[in-house]
Order: structure tokens, then sequence, then C-alpha cells
């Protein structure tokens, strides 16, 4: 879920923690959601997509392509299956043909929003095997994500 940054608490992000570009400031993110800022997100996610996607919004952030284009996508998905994005990524993963299954890592030494409690989580995440993502929403996961679609589902 890298770090947390593909959960509901990134959907929307309070304006007292952005800075003047709109990103998130460090204060609000946990250490490893910093380490998936910088590294996954602005070092690898964000160059691929202007490269790859030719984006024409070079006055756009990364974080800003990231919440108008990942983001929505991902709350639109889960919004649809009335679960989290949390969810939603961890079904994505499960469905895709060569994973076997996914580990997820929580931390209760993180700051929470008040309707995220540690406590939470593990019934929210046990909704992952409620239900199915069809051909469209794996697509729209695949668009937004990146890479090659058929290395991991050997097509």
């Amino acid at each position: 879920l890298a770090g947390g940054l593909l959960t509901n608490r990134y959907s929307n992000v309070p304006n007292s923690y952005l800075n003047r570009s709109g990103e998130p400031v460090s204060s609000f993110m946990s250490k490893s959601e910093l380490w998936h800022y910088n590294n996954s997100l602005i070092k690898s996610w964000g160059p691929y997509h202007r490269r790859e996607r030719g984006s024409r919004r070079g006055d756009e952030s990364t974080w800003q392509m990231f919440q108008s284009n990942a983001m929505k996508t991902m709350e639109d998905i889960a919004y649809k299956h009335h679960v989290s994005i949390a969810s939603v990524i961890l079904r994505w993963s499960i469905q895709l043909e060569n994973v076997g299954s996914v580990v997820v890592g929580s931390s209760l030494n993180t700051n929470f929003d008040d309707d995220d409690r540690p406590y939470t989580r593990p019934n929210d995440l046990r909704k992952v095997f409620s239900f199915i993502l069809d051909e469209e929403d794996m697509e729209r996961l695949w668009n937004v994500a990146g890479g090659d679609k058929t290395e991991h589902n050997g097509m």
C-alpha cells in the first residue's frame, strides 16, 4: 500500500497539511509514507506518467497529477464497491494472475485520524474478500499504475 499512500488518508488531505505547491508537508506523513512519497511517487510514478503517458500538464506537480489521476480512479472504484482504497489495491493485487498472496504490514506507532484507529483496520481489510473487481476496474487500475500489464498477467 506504498507505506500508506494508497489509503483513504491521502484521498483528501486537509489544506492545513499542504504546502504552497499543494503537496503534503512532511509532518503529515509517517517515515514510511515519506519514504514512499519520495521514492515511489516522486522518483518513479511521476516521471513514468509524464514520459509514457505524454502528460501535457507540465505545470502540474507529481502530487497533483497523482491526486487527479490515480487517487480519483481508486476513489471511484472504492465507492463503486463500498470499500476502502486499501481494499481496492489489495483486491487488485490478489486478482493478478501471477500473484500468490499479499502481505499487509501495519504500525501501531503512527498518527491516526479519528476515524482510522488501528483497531478498525483488520475489519476494513477483510472486506477485500467481499468483492471482485471487474475487467473495467482492473484496466483502470493498470492505467494509473503504469508498467507492463502482460508482464504480470502472462498475456
